[in-house]
């Protein structure tokens, strides 16, 4: 898949909460808007890069080229001695208000399984069971956001960036993906942003000739994820795709796969191992 699709497909993405507070962090909302798609020309990506990097690098060209922000440093490597403590996401500067903020950016996948807790933020998983929003969550107010006031990176901003770190407000971009299983409407939910929902997950048992039988797919490459189905030229039957997923299953690997009606409609879903 083209670049320029990726771009487009991040443009589509939502972040998890907004207008308000969630775990008590502030949310960071860019504002994403389809009319910067021909800021892609200015993003060099290589091939290999995964979909972390490349959000990464779509994020900091959409800023640079609003009339919103200033980046004022990106991507920021703290070290202590010769190891790696973290990293700061970016540093801003609102033009209108002069405000300066410190946005930790975070785009991530989750299914939402209610077998695991009458708390719903709880039920928020990786399609492997390898993450979990509460967990990341964790990580973000006990060490990425603190990373800002360490002696390390007080020291480095200071001598490398001419910045000092008072008077930074601190934000979460936090994009996702949401994921449900077919019993659960968005309707249910709470906290989340609704417009995060893409799809639905399912088990292997689920996925029969009866209920998907009539339906094209594709097993799209990760980097490709954030890509709307409805631009995919290629497509295979049930048949073809049901020998790709086995292998992606017995690999304890959930698929995210692009379903195509017979009546042309488009949908994502994942298929779990677990």
């Amino acid at each position: 898949m083209s670049l320029l699709k990726q771009y487009l497909g991040f443009l589509q993405s939502h972040i998890l909460w907004k207008n308000s507070k969630l775990f008590g962090l502030i949310a960071f909302d860019p504002k994403l808007s389809i009319d910067k798609l021909d800021n892609i020309v200015h993003v060099e990506i290589p091939n290999f890069e995964v979909l972390g990097k490349r959000i990464e690098s779509f994020f900091a060209d959409y800023l640079e080229h609003s009339n919103d922000f200033d980046i004022l440093a990106k991507n920021i490597q703290i070290f202590s001695g010769t190891t790696t403590i973290g990293e700061i996401d970016f540093l801003l500067k609102e033009r209108m208000t002069g405000q300066r903020i410190h946005v930790e950016l975070v785009y991530k996948f989750y299914l939402y399984n209610p077998a695991l807790s009458n708390d719903q933020l709880k039920c928020w998983v990786g399609p492997n069971k390898r993450d979990h929003l509460l967990k990341k969550i964790k990580k973000i107010t006990e060490k990425q956001l603190p990373l800002l006031y360490t002696e390390e990176a007080i020291f480095k901003l200071k001598t490398e960036y001419d910045l000092l770190v008072d008077g930074f407000d601190q934000q979460v971009c936090y994009f996702a993906n949401l994921f449900l299983p077919l019993s659960v409407s968005k309707e249910e939910l709470k906290y989340i942003n609704p417009d995060c929902i893409e799809g639905f997950w399912i088990r292997k048992i689920d996925f029969t000739v009866a209920n998907f039988g009539k339906n094209q797919y594709k097993i799209p490459d990760k980097a490709d994820w954030i890509i709307a189905p409805a631009s995919n030229p290629d497509w295979q039957s049930f048949e073809k795709v049901l020998s790709q997923i086995d292998t992606y299953l017995l690999n304890e690997y959930a698929p995210l796969i692009w379903l195509k009606t017979p009546d042309g409609e488009f949908q994502k879903f994942f298929i779990v191992w677990w």
